[in-house]
């Protein structure tokens, strides 16, 4: 997104007060011009009035349809300089992701695994994300976390769901009774808000689901394309493997100590975070059996 040309802003609003100073003094012009000199100038009067009056117009439309003109403009000559030059199989996915409203600039997600019993999991998700407005217009946004329910007698809760000010200050905040639960999907959600802009928006997220001691998570960043975005990881080592992968993206770096693992560069909407864990008991079991074998 370009920034805002102030200078130009600047000259349109001088050119704004000189077009209604010249209406003034046509209109006065015209009026003093026969009553107090008896001469007939209304002609004069009517030019300067209506000079005044196109430099206001031109003044007023350089602030709004100029810059709604220029942006469209600017977006046509570049679908049709890529129609132009991709091959049709190519062109419907840069459209795409030229029409990109959100970017991510910041994602942490914090996955803890804590064993229930030898069967069942407690997973429990913590999702940070920093987005940004990089249209030149105001635009909607809502918050949005979606659970398994795997049928246990423990069962899926979403926790949090909220969009802040970049400072911390609450925007919205889901309802718990509006939660959906449709077959073994659980999604809350917050009302859509507005942000201007270049403006941007903190989402936070928390919940809770049940899994066997063998499985996975796959989240898919469906709302913006996100910058590097990092996976924390808490586990009883001693119980656990897990790790943490993305598909169809490249490197993966994990930190040398810790369980944390950053995906270098940017994740495109579709791309999903893949979280894996199982059980050392059963992966030791099993590679034995192998051994025999």
């Amino acid at each position: 997104m370009s920034r805002p040309n102030y200078r130009l802003r600047v000259i349109l609003l001088i050119i704004a007060v000189i077009g209604a100073v010249l209406i003034v003094i046509g209109t006065d012009f015209t009026k003093a011009s026969s009553e107090y000199h008896g001469i007939d100038l209304t002609v004069v009067g009517e030019i300067i009035r209506e000079a005044g009056s196109a430099a206001l117009i031109a003044a007023l439309l350089g602030f709004t349809v100029d810059q709604w003109l220029k942006a469209a403009i600017a977006q046509d000559a570049f679908e049709g300089a890529m129609g132009y030059v991709l091959p049709p199989p190519l062109r419907e996915p840069v459209r795409w992701i030229s029409g990109t409203e959100w970017i991510c600039e910041e994602h942490t997600h914090h996955v803890i695994i804590k064993e229930i019993n030898p069967e069942i999991v407690q997973i429990t998700t913590e999702i940070y994300r920093k987005l940004r407005n990089i249209t030149d217009r105001e635009r909607p946004i809502f918050a949005s976390l979606h659970l398994d329910e795997w049928g246990y007698d423990q069962k899926t809760v979403i926790i949090d769901c909220e969009i802040q000010t970049l400072n911390g200050t609450l925007i919205k905040k889901f309802k718990p009774a509006k939660v959906e639960k449709t077959g073994s999907s659980v999604r809350g959600f917050t009302e859509p808000v507005f942000i201007g802009a270049g403006d941007g928006v903190i989402i936070q997220l928390k919940g809770i689901e049940y899994k066997p001691h063998n499985s996975d998570l796959q989240f898919a960043y469906t709302n913006a394309p996100t910058i590097s975005p990092q996976i924390i990881l808490t586990y009883d080592e001693a119980k656990f493997y897990a790790t943490a992968y993305s598909t169809g993206h490249g490197e993966n770096a994990k930190h040398p100590y810790l369980n944390r693992f950053t995906f270098k560069g940017t994740l495109l909407q579709g791309q999903r975070v893949v979280v894996r864990w199982y059980a050392k008991e059963i992966a030791e079991q099993s590679s034995a059996a192998q051994n025999k074998i």
